[in-house]
C-alpha cells in the first residue's frame, strides 16, 4: 500500500467526536501559549515599575526564561515520549505545568520567579 493510497484512505474517514476532542484540546493548548506571551507583557509593566522595580537584566531574564524553557523542554519532552510513551511524557508536562505554577506565585524573590517560569516554560514547549 502506497503513501498516496494511506492519505486518500485517511481523507475518506468521517469526522468523529474524538476528531473534535483533539482540535478542542489543541486550541486550549495554543490558548495557553498565547495567555503565557501575554502575561509576560503583563509582567514587564509589572516589575519595571515600583514597588518590584527588577532592574533591567532580571526583567530580561524573566521575560526569556518561558522562551528558553520551551526550546529545553520541546527537544526533551520528545525524546521522552520516544523512549517511555506519550502518556508518560504528556502525565509529566502536566504535572509540570501545575507545580512551577504554584512555585511562581508563592516565589518571593526574582531568582525563584525565574526559575520556575523557566520549568513552566518547559512544559509549555513540551
Amino acid at each position: 500500500m502506497s503513501l498516496q493510497d494511506i492519505a486518500a484512505r485517511l481523507d475518506r474517514l468521517p469526522l468523529t467526536r474524538l476528531h473534535i476532542a483533539v482540535a478542542a484540546l489543541c486550541a486550549i493548548g495554543l490558548f495557553v501559549d498565547v495567555a503565557e506571551l501575554a502575561l509576560g507583557a503583563a509582567f514587564s509593566a509589572i516589575f519595571a515599575s515600583p514597588p518590584h522595580s527588577f532592574d533591567s537584566t532580571q526583567l530580561g531574564l524573566l521575560l526569556a526564561s518561558v522562551f528558553v524553557g520551551g526550546a529545553i523542554g520541546s527537544p526533551a519532552f520528545g525524546w521522552l515520549s520516544d523512549r517511555y510513551g506519550r502518556r508518560l511524557a504528556l502525565q509529566l508536562s502536566m504535572l509540570l505545568v501545575a507545580a512551577p505554577s504554584i512555585g511562581a506565585a508563592l516565589s518571593s524573590d526574582a531568582s525563584s520567579l525565574i526559575a520556575f517560569r523557566l520549568l513552566s516554560g518547559m512544559a509549555l514547549g513540551a
